[in-house]
């Protein structure tokens, strides 16, 4: 039954999986359709420009940078100041979460500055926000608290509870950084209480998964596992995968403290594959100092050691250097190396007296005062040992004034225990972990040879999916050949039947129209003496000469439809609107005509091969559609005929060949040569929509 009730609860889960990600992806396509559509570029682009770059923020860096940029400067050449102000709020956000502090610093400066020239306080309340998110991971956290408490400050009175929230954890995280572990708690479960009472599950989830990593400070591992398997379940509903680095993060570090080694090299592992599929594995080098640290818990001096030097080759936040370079110094400090472990120490101290880490420094000034004891210094051992006195007695004093608590005191009694390194301890677990480090190597040997058997197989398959792809590239050759020469065949019918019709037009108004003119000139020399005609004889002249009247005009009607004679005289839009009003006078089909642009002639050839392909396509929606209504359009703009043609008719299957007829291979044939594009569009029941772009250059 549980099982059961475990499946059900998987599958539900991916389910809510699919259709997040599958509302972002049909959001993208929407947005990106627009965007296509978009025909005048102007506040409206930037608008779309701007959502997509929000909706590519978590997922695609470069393409949503893109569209950021794209959206500042066509805003720069509206003088459109709303949206550049957006997308640079876009662009700052995107360097946020790809790490890039300073670019980020220098483009939220600049929105808060623009949005206190027009007094827009939530604009000013976000950029403060956003700002207090940059110092905190740069390490400036007084600066950083400045910031976030002036948001908060904001929003509280603009009465944004969502936002306030938000703020509120955020305030949560840098108190707790700062050691204000009350101020810290109250934050957060302010933080907390808005998102349930708003059911906000996503905000829900922050707040969780910040709460996790105050409960990691003071000790309490267990309460801190809690909190993440609740943030987990929320962002996997989500799809969040940056969020759930954050996450499986946590769960290595709670796992290490509670020393299940596995467990925690094991979420290490996922918080590093999530990262190498969002693009940002050398962004951000928690997890490198994370699994060192892992390493040399476990005794593993030399591999611990490799993977701090690997997380010290990327540039990271200043909580991370400062982690990995204290723990290359205890690596230096347990190898006897004493020279390289004062040197890592003493850069350890310069960064955290930089960045206001004082319980760091406390640690650092009394592992230097060991290094030196080491080194026989025994002079400079004394004056780091006086140094952490004095700082350990301030902190004392700063802690109690403060904040009265337990937790507090507990802090400074654990930062004392840190600075004593028991060397025993570790000679003693490394003898007693040498069978599972030769079971990882085992195990290790085992992937390489599965991997190398996995990759071979693969190369095989892309051999053969190579010479596949060989072959439809020279059937698709073939095809191409062969459909080049149908269209050159076509082409040459029509333009044969042009001149045919041409010959015919000619003719008729030439030869046959001349013998009709004549025959008439004959009966008008008869009307004199018409009157000595009988009366009967007169009836069937005068019925003659009306018969003739009928031929001469029914000759020069065909004469001029054979030879577009009103597309030549008064060209391509009057000759469309004749068609309109023929078509409407038939009471079968209502006709649109939209004309914009096209207030010059186009060339002879360019206005009857236009003409062609409308009567063609026209004919083929009256004969196959079945539509009420058919829209003809004719946009001329920067040198490019667009035409299109739409009906709501009953569709067909563009998949199907045998739905697509000759008539629509004839106006491809008109359109190639032109030299323009063709596209069509048609959905079943709904109509059909066809777009044909005419060069006129």
């Amino acid at each position: 039954m549980k099982k059961h009730y475990l499946f059900l609860f998987l599958t539900r889960l991916l389910i809510a999986i699919s259709s997040c990600y599958g509302q972002n992806i049909s959001t993208i396509n929407n947005l990106e359709d627009k965007l296509r559509k978009e025909k005048i570029i102007d506040t409206s682009t930037v608008n779309i420009l701007n959502d997509l770059a929000w909706e590519y923020n978590k997922t695609n860096f470069s393409l949503a940078i893109e569209y950021a940029s794209r959206a500042i400067k066509i805003s720069d050449s509206l003088s459109f100041y709303k949206g550049k102000t957006t997308g640079l709020n876009r662009l700052g956000a995107i360097y946020i979460y790809q790490k890039e502090f300073k670019k980020s610093e220098k483009i939220y400066l600049e929105v808060l500055e623009r949005e206190k020239r027009i007094n827009n306080q939530y604009g000013i309340g976000r950029a403060q926000n956003q700002l207090g998110e940059i110092y905190k991971n740069i390490g400036n956290l007084n600066l950083a608290l400045d910031y976030t408490k002036k948001s908060f400050k904001n929003f509280k009175e603009l009465k944004k509870e969502n936002i306030v929230a938000l703020v509120s954890s955020n305030l949560g995280f840098i108190y707790s950084e700062l050691g204000l572990y009350e101020l810290s708690a109250k934050s957060y479960h302010l933080s907390l209480d808005i998102r349930k009472q708003l059911k906000n599950n996503k905000g829900l989830a922050f707040t969780l998964l910040g709460l996790s990593t105050l409960y990691i400070k003071l000790e309490d591992y267990n309460k801190s596992i809690e909190h993440l398997n609740e943030s987990e379940r929320i962002f996997l509903t989500y799809n969040d995968k940056y969020e759930l680095v954050k996450v499986y993060n946590n769960f290595g570090i709670c796992f290490y403290e509670l020393e299940k080694f596995n467990r925690s090299l094991f979420y290490y592992e996922k918080a590093q594959k999530l990262k190498k599929e969002l693009g940002i594995e050398s962004k951000d080098t928690r997890i490198l100092n994370n699994i060192g640290a892992l390493y040399h818990q476990k005794g593993n001096l030399d591999l611990a050691l490799l993977y701090y030097q690997k997380s010290n080759l990327v540039k990271a936040n200043i909580q991370t250097t400062l982690s990995t370079t204290m723990n290359m110094a205890d690596i230096y400090y347990l190898k006897s190396n004493y020279l390289q472990s004062v040197k890592f120490y003493n850069k350890a101290l310069e960064i955290s007296k930089k960045s206001g880490y004082v319980i760091s420094q406390l640690k650092i000034l009394n592992d230097l005062s060991l290094c030196h004891t080491s080194l026989k210094e025994y002079k400079t051992a004394l004056n780091y040992s006086n140094k952490y006195i004095i700082l350990k007695n301030k902190i004392e004093k700063q802690y109690k004034e403060a904040v009265q608590t337990n937790a507090r005191y507990k802090e400074i009694k654990n930062t004392q225990e840190i600075t004593k390194i028991n060397l025993e301890k570790f000679k003693a677990d490394n003898q007693r972990k040498k069978t599972v480090i030769i079971s990882l190597a085992i195990g290790l040997l085992l992937v390489m040879i599965l991997s190398y058997l996995a990759l071979r197989n693969r190369s095989q398959k892309e051999k053969i999916k190579l010479r596949d792809n060989q072959i439809k590239i020279k059937q698709q050759e073939i095809d191409s050949f062969l459909k080049s020469q149908e269209i050159n065949a076509i082409n040459n019918m029509l333009d044969l039947q042009e001149k045919e019709r041409k010959r015919i037009s000619e003719d008729l108004h030439d030869r046959i129209g001349s013998i009709l003119s004549t025959v008439k000139m004959y009966f008008k020399s008869v009307e004199e003496s018409v009157e000595n005609l009988k009366k009967e004889n007169i009836t069937q002249y005068q019925k003659a000469n009306e018969l003739l009247d009928d031929a001469c005009s029914e000759v020069r009607k065909i004469s001029h439809d054979l030879g577009s004679g009103l597309l030549t005289k008064f060209g391509l839009v009057t000759a469309l609107e004749n068609l309109k009003d023929t078509l409407e006078k038939s009471k079968q089909i209502s006709v649109v005509l939209i004309t914009y642009g096209v207030d010059n002639r186009l060339g002879n050839d360019i206005e009857l091969g236009v003409y062609r392909i409308v009567q063609e396509l026209v004919s083929n929606v009256l004969k196959h559609a079945k539509a009420k209504e058919i829209t003809i359009q004719l946009i001329k703009d920067k040198g490019i005929l667009n035409i299109i043609i739409e009906d709501d008719g009953v569709g067909f299957n563009l998949s199907k060949e045998e739905d697509t007829g000759i008539g629509i291979i004839n106006v491809k044939s008109r359109v190639d040569a032109l030299n323009g594009n063709f596209l069509i569009d048609s959905t079943i029941n709904i109509g059909t929509m066809i777009s044909i772009d005419i060069p006129l250059s």
